[in-house]
């Protein structure tokens, strides 16, 4: 199995992604290869996606809020453009030929603008309990939504998560439903509102960042990697 990972920030905190699915994998069974699709520093490589049996989108810095529709007068959001653009340009070729996705955080933030969803550019006063604190990430509780593919491959109803966004999903894109919300209320994680299709799930934190056991980390992973 090789999984593409969307875009390496170019900090040691994108090298946890491979180490967490290869760490997964290695209890399951299952030989994978992980290839980084684009990076800071980095060829991309946006042939692979024609390769790679699963994708994961990662991490990073804010989507341009542009892209959906808000004006940032203030300058709440710090963007990539040059990361955007090819990550957009990786979903577009992903409408041709869908693969298993895992979205996470910043991942999961560009999948909903790109089928049209909105974003909170920033949760002001929640920040104190979303948005990582220095170089640490903060930790909250999330309620898993009743009757999701989460629920099912969580097997719990709720459950604890780090956390490091400012932003969060504000209008959910239609054709997605929401999976578990924070336990004030922000969006976090949602997964596609109808049946069929290859696997996809979007989380707001971060399982690749998570300590081993947790069940809203290792089988978030693990059902990617067991992904037809």
């Amino acid at each position: 199995m090789r999984i593409g990972l969307s875009y390496h920030g170019g900090d040691h905190d994108y090298d946890l992604y491979p180490q967490a699915l290869h760490r997964r994998a290695g209890i399951l069974g299952i030989t994978i290869e992980t290839a980084w699709l684009a990076g800071s520093g980095r060829e991309t490589r946006l042939d692979l996606l024609a390769e790679v049996d699963a994708v994961v989108f990662t991490g990073g810095a804010d989507v341009e809020p542009h892209r959906y529709g808000f004006a940032d007068p203030h300058g709440l959001c710090k963007s990539k453009p040059e990361r955007d653009a090819v990550e957009w340009e990786m979903l577009e070729g992903l409408r041709g030929r869908p693969l298993p996705m895992l979205a996470i955080c910043r991942g999961a933030q560009i999948l909903n603008v790109f089928h049209g969803g909105t974003l909170v550019a920033d949760l002001a006063d929640k920040n104190a309990v979303h948005r990582r604190d220095a170089d640490q990430p903060r930790h909250h509780g999330v309620l898993v939504s009743e009757g999701s593919l989460l629920r099912r491959l969580a097997g719990t109803a709720a459950g604890t998560v780090n956390s490091s966004h400012h932003q969060a999903i504000e209008r959910l894109a239609d054709g997605f439903r929401v999976s578990a919300v924070s336990t004030d209320g922000v969006i976090e994680a949602f997964e596609p509102a109808g049946a069929g299709g290859p696997f996809l799930l979007a989380v707001q934190w971060h399982p690749e960042a998570m300590a081993p056991g947790e069940p809203l980390a290792d089988r978030v992973l693990d059902a990617l990697l067991r992904a037809p």
